[in-house]
């Protein structure tokens, strides 16, 4: 069957990595009249997932995942136009919305960056706000995105230095005052579950593959699921 071939087609697109590809793919699909939700659930997720599975098994690179999350939300982009009405349902699909952000006064970016790709590997849509990101930047999109209608489930705070370490403690503080729903979780290297514990953090991520794993668990219990 043309459609199921296609949608296989748009997978291996993205697990591989090829954008503008995988573009192409998806607006043939649409042309076929392929449900949106379904070319999402059966080939873009589908592909990411792939090559997140792929990464843990230590058979392609950094580079590669990333390429297949860029992949995949070149895939979306023709898709998100024709499924506004209906967010509840992909939604629900969806692992949860994660903000991730490097902390004022710190500019490094490797984990961060590793951390958004493998959380979107994982199903989660990924918000990667960068380096040095204030206080006041971080309440400035969760506010954005309250307005477009849509909720942010995790917020992921990165620091390389002992210095800036203190402005993880900033933000979290601030977000409690704002009585701000979503959890938070932290890493870098001066971070540990001591240092979450003692700054409010719900969690504290080790690493890529652990920070997905924390994030499922968090958001599945803020859900009230298992």
């Amino acid at each position: 069957m043309v459609d199921d071939t296609l949608l296989g087609e748009i997978a291996k697109s993205v697990r591989e990595g090829y954008a503008e590809k995988t573009s192409e793919l998806v607006a043939k699909c649409l042309a076929n009249g392929v449900d949106p939700i379904l070319i999402v659930d059966e080939s873009l997720s589908k592909g990411v997932r792939e090559a997140g599975e792929a990464f843990g098994r230590e058979e392609i690179f950094l580079t590669d995942l990333m390429l297949a999350a860029e992949a995949m939300k070149a895939g979306m982009k023709p898709i998100l136009p024709l499924i506004q009405g209906r967010k509840d349902e992909l939604k629900s699909r969806r692992a949860g919305s994660v903000l991730m952000a490097t902390v004022e006064g710190d500019i490094h970016d490797i984990g961060k960056n590793l951390c958004c790709a493998t959380l979107s590997a994982g199903g989660f849509e990924v918000v990667d706000m960068g380096v040095d990101v204030t206080p006041d930047a971080i309440m400035s999109e969760i506010d954005s995105k309250s307005k477009e209608g849509a909720s942010v489930d995790l917020i992921g705070l990165s620091c390389l230095m002992t210095l800036t370490k203190p402005n993880q403690k900033r933000i979290i503080e601030l977000l409690k005052k704002r009585g701000t729903e979503a959890k938070t979780m932290v890493g870098g290297a001066p971070c540990d579950e001591t240092w979450a514990k003692e700054i409010g953090a719900d969690a504290y991520g080790r690493d890529a593959s652990n920070a997905v794993e924390v994030a499922r668990k968090l958001i599945a219990r803020a859900r009230g699921t298992k």
